[in-house]
């Protein structure tokens, strides 16, 4: 159990992290809303967004595997003012440039951009070796960052209110630069895990329990991609395009209830929440569906499906260490991936379907994908995971 001044240390670092975050979860958003303030098309701002994530996705394993080896802090210090520059270079040049220089930028600041969330997991875990109290710790680290997910879309809906699109995703990047250094003093009276070589542990994906629940959270990731270009493309469609930071905050209130319900009532089979929490995702996007053409009922219905996210990634951090035994950012990282692939996607195919047919078709894709990640689901239980850890 950590020492008082460890919990202290901890929770500054959680603090830190969350602040860090903020811009974060606005990022793909402001991508999407400089695009079309430059007149490029929905399917464009799709594809530079996807690309966008697709690089976090890619890299985010390898720069999990450096914190393992130097330390979160290290890692972030180093990758997130790299974004910052790269997303500034793309709100300067997002008019003028042609759209392949636009997706190297964009695949550039994704694959820059350290998984912050997963790297503090991967950092924290060793410090809480109690399981209940680390159970604890991630359904609030899921909740809290639903607090991010709601501050990142109205922050960025203020300074929409103040500037254009590109004004707002520098400061973003500012934002982001100030964010690591914040981090990186928080994390100093910490002590920090030994370097751990490659070898010296198996690679997370030899788990087989790791791999089915990753399969599981791209479904998830392309639920969540889908949505979010819907919500802008229905938006547009209704006349009010600069409102789509503030829906994204209205649906993040309803995974804000979600977080703290799953605090309030923890449960020992996290595999069987996941279903149920895939059924209730499901449903609730469809809800979304009919509910495209009105500011107030789109708004309903995007409270309604948002309380199904923080336990939907709750119950995956409390999985992802009974599966792996070190490498622990790695596997964290390996999630991270995981979910930013599945919005990659997720926006693709939105921005697709709502060119040619509607942004209601964008709000189906999100209610297809958790159809299809409840029947991966269901094969998941947790004592056979455990079982499965070596494999």
């Amino acid at each position: 159990m950590p020492v008082p001044v460890e919990r202290r240390a901890i929770g500054m670092l959680l603090i830190a992290s969350y602040l860090a975050r903020v811009p974060v979860t606005a990022i793909s958003l402001a991508l999407i809303l400089a695009m079309r303030e430059s007149d490029r098309g929905y399917a464009a701002a799709g594809l530079v967004t996807g690309v966008y994530v697709a690089g976090l996705a890619i890299t985010a394993p390898r720069l999990g595997s450096l914190a393992d080896r130097f330390g979160a802090p290290w890692v972030f210090g180093v990758g997130a003012p790299l974004c910052g520059l790269t997303l500034a270079a793309f709100a300067v040049g997002v008019e003028t440039l042609p759209l392949g220089a636009l997706l190297v930028v964009a695949v550039v600041a994704g694959a820059s951009l350290p998984p912050l969330g997963a790297l503090t997991r991967g950092f924290l875990t060793p410090l809480v070796p109690d399981e209940e109290r680390r159970s604890r710790l991630f359904a609030i680290d899921a909740t809290a960052q639903e607090i991010c997910f709601i501050g990142g879309p109205l922050v960025l809906a203020g300074l929409l209110a103040l500037g254009s699109a590109r004004q707002a995703l520098v400061v973003l990047a500012a934002l982001l630069a100030i964010g690591a250094a914040g981090y990186a003093l928080a994390a100093r009276p910490l002590p920090r895990p030994s370097p751990m070589r490659r070898a010296e542990a198996p690679s997370p994906l030899s788990s087989r329990g790791l791999r089915a629940l990753l399969g599981v959270t791209v479904l998830i990731g392309v639920m969540f991609g889908a949505i979010e270009l819907g919500i802008a493309a229905a938006l547009e469609e209704q006349g009010s395009r600069d409102a789509a930071g503030l829906y994204l905050g209205i649906w993040s209130v309803g995974s804000l209830v979600g977080g703290v319900l799953a605090v309030r009532f923890p449960t020992t089979d996290p595999a069987r929440r996941q279903v149920r929490a895939l059924a209730l995702a499901a449903l609730s996007a469809l809800l979304i569906v009919p509910a495209a053409g009105s500011g107030v009922l789109l708004a309903g219905a995007l409270v309604v499906q948002g309380v199904s996210q923080a336990p939907l990634m709750a119950v995956g951090y409390a999985i992802v260490p009974r599966v792996t035994s070190g490498r622990l950012s790695e596997a964290f990282a390996w999630l991270t991936s995981a979910v930013v692939a599945g919005i990659a996607v997720g926006t693709t195919l939105a921005g697709l379907v709502s060119d040619q047919v509607s942004p209601a078709a964008a709000f189906a894709v999100g209610a297809a994908a958790p159809v299809v990640g409840l029947v991966l689901a269901r094969q998941i239980r947790v004592t056979r995971i455990a079982a499965s850890a070596g494999a």
